[in-house]
């Protein structure tokens, strides 16, 4: 009624009626969902972000009897991008959260201690105004609105649990292929999330893709939820384990039922598409047991809550959406905060996020196994099904390989260090917490700075899981030669070694690194390279592995294209074959064959003097061959 509209003195109410087209997202059946609404919205904005600036919006069912805009409407909350942007953004944003609303759903199914929910957003275009402007759209609630964690890494010191769990149970429960974070709104009724995809593809430009992966772990803790739902660790350097105290559990803390789902068990509660949700519903649906899930979020730039949807399938009366939300509001009184100190578990570094997705067997050095107390087909990490709704993803690749190499290139360019801010200058970086990144300081100070033992950590992780890039970067820092990353890191924690770079350079070739390859070959053939013997035998072996992934892609996807003829090499190997020694048995009829090979790439690459030594050199190398062999080959 209106004695208990918040809006009851504004002006909304007066301001002119309009027709808008609302768009709704289905994100089951991933199809957009289209009616007209009537509205009323100030013409000025009562606040507004960092990029978007929101409105007061009244909105009246249409299945209401009486006309009342002061008793009958219900609050929303319309934003606007304050510069302009493309149409597609409004829906991509949309549809990142009901995309994000779904897998708070698969959450609140594995039964945790508090449900969430992320709130439903359309998008209204005002098609009767020059323009035919567009609004994000949300209901309205009133209430203490957190930021409990980022896009970029940014966890709140004063932590909730529930949070950071929802974040790390997307990334388990998609098979690493996402994670949602940015994680804020009101009590656990959340909006604006962001969604990090592997690929770093779709959900705009807040998707940081790996990186943003990276960021997430490198300032998450596990807590007591998500160890009761099983999700693994994240693998961290014991110098990035932050211990704490194990400060007494008070009564605000968040209880951890007995009941609760591991990520990888079987589920009883019926699937979401069965569950008699529809996010084509007006303003939402209560998908959870319990009745939590019936809740919507809110905060200063504007939010909505979720009802129970009519066996009618009809709009709520505006008394019900009150009712509705004078519950929802009630169920935010409930402890669940965790006052003082965060309450964070030990991180045992001895313990890998996912040690079955390298796939390489003996290659590399195996990783650690997870906690005993949790069994491989216990994490969503190990095995999973695909969420009801969504595209069937699978670990393809090392995924947490790559999330541990960019935390080492993170660590490199001192996006890990955060400095005091007594000295800071102007144009240093600030994050979160008002400390400076390690960006903005001298680079002789920040190398001094950054934690080179924890990077070397994750660059090791990262190549036993099966980066290339990784395996490659580590081979090249203990031989002294140019990387990509890490290249200041000091000797006393590289602790370089020759055996331990060509370890690590032949597990790239083994990985498909056509670089790799090529070095050992060169390195066998010459003898010339620390540590390395000659060994023909060897050369040729890497020599022919060189050859056959000319022109095709490694296990990431890469390949040099400025790497050396295929012509050039073909031709030593049948020199080295026409010469025999150091291993290699003498074989002038495969020289021959290789030599004319090489002649045949050279004529089509334009090369002719170089094909006609090779045709010469292939008549040499048959003269040299047995009559008994040629007989047998006749």
């Amino acid at each position: 009624n209106l004695k208990n509209d918040v809006w009851r003195d504004m002006p909304v109410a007066s301001i002119p009626e309009e027709t808008a087209i609302r768009h709704r997202y289905n994100a089951h059946k991933r199809q957009w969902v289209h009616d007209t609404v009537r509205v009323k919205i100030e013409p000025t904005p009562f606040n507004r972000g960092a990029m978007r600036e929101c409105f007061r919006l009244k909105k009246l069912s249409g299945f209401s009897k009486f006309e009342s805009w002061h008793s009958r409407a219900c609050n929303y909350v319309a934003k606007k991008y304050i510069e302009t942007v493309d149409p597609s953004v409004y829906f991509e944003d949309a549809r990142l959260q009901m995309n994000a609303k779904l897998w708070a759903q698969e959450y609140n199914r594995h039964n945790p201690p508090k449900k969430v929910d992320i709130m439903q957003m359309y998008v209204i275009e005002f098609k009767d105004r020059e323009g035919a402007p567009l609004y994000h759209l949300e209901h309205h609630i009133e209430g203490e609105y957190i930021k409990h964690n980022s896009n970029s890494g940014f966890v709140d010191e004063n932590a909730r649990r529930t949070p950071h769990a929802l974040s790390h149970f997307t990334f388990e429960r998609s098979g690493h292929q996402l994670i949602v974070v940015d994680i804020q709104g009101v009590d656990d009724i959340y909006t604006d999330p962001q969604i990090h995809t592997a690929e770093g593809k779709e959900y705009g430009d807040g998707n940081l893709g790996v990186r943003g992966m990276a960021l997430f772990f490198s300032s998450h803790v596990c807590n007591d939820i998500c160890r009761r739902l099983r999700l693994s660790r994240f693998d961290l350097a014991p110098s990035e384990c932050v211990e704490s105290p194990s400060p007494m559990q008070t009564n605000n803390a968040t209880c951890v039922r007995g009941d609760v789902f591991a990520v990888g068990s079987p589920m009883s509660p019926p699937s979401i598409l069965d569950s008699g949700c529809s996010t084509e519903d007006d303003d939402g649906c209560d998908s959870s047991p319990g009745g939590y899930g019936s809740s919507g979020g809110a905060g200063p730039f504007g939010s909505r809550f979720r009802r129970r949807r009519t066996t009618s399938g009809d709009e709520m009366t505006p008394e019900e959406e009150l009712a509705a939300l004078s519950a929802a509001l009630k169920r935010r009184e409930r402890p669940s905060c965790v006052p003082g100190n965060l309450l964070r578990c030990g991180c045992d570094s001895g313990v890998t996020a996912d040690a079955g997705t390298s796939g390489l067997g003996a290659v590399f050095i195996q990783s650690r196994s997870e906690d005993d107390s949790v069994s491989d087909t216990g994490s969503c990490g190990h095995q999973h099904q695909p969420l009801p709704g969504m595209p069937e993803v699978r670990c393809n690749g090392p995924i947490l390989g790559r999330i541990h190499h960019e935390m080492a290139r993170l660590h490199d360019a001192g996006r890990m260090v955060a400095l005091e801010t007594d000295n800071r200058d102007k144009n240093d970086i600030v994050d979160d917490d008002d400390k400076v990144i390690g960006q903005g300081c001298p680079p002789g100070q920040l190398e001094a700075m950054i934690d080179w033992p924890a990077a070397l950590f994750h660059e090791r992780l990262a190549a036993q899981l099966g980066v290339v890039e990784a395996a490659v970067n580590l081979a090249r820092l203990h031989l002294g030669l140019p990387a990509d990353c890490l290249q200041a890191a000091p000797a006393a924690a590289l602790r370089p070694s020759a055996a331990e770079g060509h370890r690590w350079m032949e597990a790239a070739a083994k990985l498909g690194d056509r670089s790799a390859m090529l070095y050992l070959a060169r390195a066998h053939d010459t003898g010339d390279t620390e540590g390395l013997v000659r060994d023909w035998d060897r050369a040729t072996h890497y020599y022919q592995r060189a050859l056959a992934s000319s022109g095709q892609t490694d296990r990431e996807g890469g390949y040099d294209s400025l790497d050396t003829p295929a012509y050039l090499l073909r031709a030593r190997l049948a020199e080295l074959y026409l010469r025999g020694g150091y291993g290699l048995d003498t074989d002038p009829a495969s020289s021959s064959e290789i030599y004319g090979e090489a002649a045949e790439e050279a004529m089509a690459e334009g090369n002719g003097k170089l094909a006609a030594k090779y045709y010469a050199l292939a008549e040499e190398a048959a003269a040299l061959v047995p009559d008994d062999e040629e007989a047998v080959e006749e």
